[in-house]
């Protein structure tokens, strides 16, 4: 069983490509990326307390490219 394990933390997270030889995808989040590019059977996220409740006012800004923060996904969905 192939696993991946990854961490988040609490900070401003900007959209990049990913790129593992001739895979890439864009993302906020690099789990996201793991998951798409090796296909893991299971994604293990380690996150503080204060990442996981964490969630950016609506409408907030991204104060380097000005663009609105993404909208917080619902707990289960991480």
């Amino acid at each position: 069983m192939k696993k991946a394990i990854s961490f988040l933390g609490k900070g401003q997270y900007k959209e990049v490509i990913y790129v593992w030889k001739d895979k890439q995808i864009k993302t906020y989040l690099f789990p996201e990326a793991v998951a798409e590019i090796f296909q893991p059977e299971e994604v293990i996220v380690l996150l503080t307390p204060s990442a996981k409740n964490y969630r950016p006012p609506k409408g907030e800004q991204c104060p380097e490219c000005n663009q609105a923060l993404p909208e917080p996904l619902e707990e289960e969905t991480y």
